[in-house]
């Protein structure tokens, strides 16, 4: 398969990391792998790096024409089977891309959505009306599933598919590293070898629910001394975060990393993972610290209940709940036998259902299936009319986004 991956966030998070990981694994299995982003974009960079082709677009007067006549010439002349589109906000992805292919007369569009369905976003957001194009919705949990069914019964159950994402076994183990690594990454972070390290690996966002873990923190330095807490991530947030632990007086005891390559090193030597998130698709950083034998504390939100198994793996509280995560984190930490066969646990949780080649050889067949599909039908080229699209053809506020906007409620 040819395949074209388009995400078109600047930055860097989860659902970017696993756009690159993806790639990399369908480009080994012999698939001709493309990323589409803005020009500039962390995604740019990786696909030089690892020498996938490239489809960039800049922001520019008569964008949306501009960008549906690019797409179609790059499909044509690559021969583009399928465009695995990330949704993250609002958006019209679905009809530039649309428009694209039928004026190419091949091809057809999968939908990737991280989150359950959030303010604004309509079915027509998802493809309804476009299924000529837009074959299946792929969703990271059944939570995301359900919520789009309750919200939009307009669209068709069977197009939405729930793809779980992986976690790369062979990266994140904690086998690979030994006390000597463990004492060498808290060298580098200036952290004594008898202190007990809480990370968190998430960007800088509200979404993230930092601050909670900041209040939090104050409790648990009270009662454990010997704490560090290092919060691993970039973003918006990071200046007002920095401020709030200075004005809580616990500055001293955490280290603000900004963004993390190797992930998988500083988790060895984590003790405890704390990740308060207000709102997430799955939980990559969880499975991530999960694999690595970490016991997790974190929210019961979105899909997170589908990874972690209370009281088998982690423990999981409600969101924005101040008390309950500072006692479960502390419950833990008088309990360094629990920690331990928590994170074991995690690890078989993780081997058994979130190994990522058995998530992409799933994703894989998934593809091949809806291309097989769509070659039985003969579609031919056709222009298509901005009014027959109604769409503006200014750009829309999805580009150019450094990280995943605030999401709001309906009741907002």
């Amino acid at each position: 398969m040819n395949i074209l991956f388009i995400n078109d966030c600047l930055g860097v998070g989860g659902g970017e990391t696993w756009v690159v990981q993806a790639a990399q694994k369908l480009q080994v299995r012999g698939h001709k792998i493309y990323i589409g982003c803005p020009t500039g974009a962390w995604l740019q960079k990786q696909a030089e790096k690892y020498r996938m082709g490239c489809f960039t677009y800049l922001l520019e007067e008569c964008f949306v024409p501009q960008l549906i006549w690019a797409v179609r010439e790059f499909v044509q002349e690559k021969e583009i089977d399928v465009i695995f589109c990330t949704l993250l906000g609002h958006r019209n992805e679905a009809k530039i891309l649309t428009a694209a292919l039928r004026e190419a007369g091949r091809g057809i569009i999968i939908l990737k959505m991280g989150l359950p369905v959030w303010h604004g976003v309509t079915p027509e957001h998802l493809g309804y009306g476009m299924e000529d194009c837009v074959k299946k919705i792929t969703v990271l949990s059944h939570i995301i599933r359900t919520s789009i069914l309750e919200r939009m019964p307009k669209i068709c159950a069977d197009s939405i598919y729930v793809c779980y994402d992986g976690v790369d076994l062979s990266t994140y183990d904690s086998n690979k590293y030994n006390k000597i690594d463990r004492a060498q990454v808290r060298d580098e972070l200036s952290i004594d070898i008898n202190n007990t390290v809480l990370a968190t690996v998430a960007r800088l966002d509200p979404a993230k629910g930092h601050s909670y873990l900041l209040e939090a923190a104050v409790r648990i330095i009270q009662e454990h001394p010997n704490v560090i807490f290092i919060i691993a991530g970039e973003g918006s947030e990071r200046s007002t975060l920095e401020k709030m632990a200075f004005s809580l007086g616990i500055s001293e005891y955490i280290i603000f990393l900004g963004f993390v390559d190797d992930v998988a090193r500083l988790l060895s030597a984590a003790d405890l993972i704390v990740h308060p998130s207000l709102e997430e698709g799955l939980g990559i950083a969880l499975m991530e610290a999960m694999s690595m034998s970490k016991p997790v504390v974190t929210t019961n939100v979105g899909g997170i209940p589908e990874l972690v198994i209370h009281g088998e793996t982690g423990l999981m509280v409600p969101p924005m709940d101040n008390e309950r995560l500072t006692e479960s984190t502390l419950q833990l930490l008088k309990d360094k036998d629990r920690m331990k066969a928590m994170g074991a646990a995690g690890r078989k949780r993780v081997e058994a259902h979130f190994n990522r080649d058995m998530q992409i050889e799933i994703l894989e067949d998934f593809l091949q299936g809806e291309v097989d599909e769509a070659t039985k039908v003969k579609r031919k080229p056709r222009f298509v009319s901005m009014s027959e699209l109604d769409l503006s053809t200014e750009a829309p506020d999805f580009i150019f986004r450094k990280s995943w906007p605030r999401f709001e409620s309906d009741e907002s």
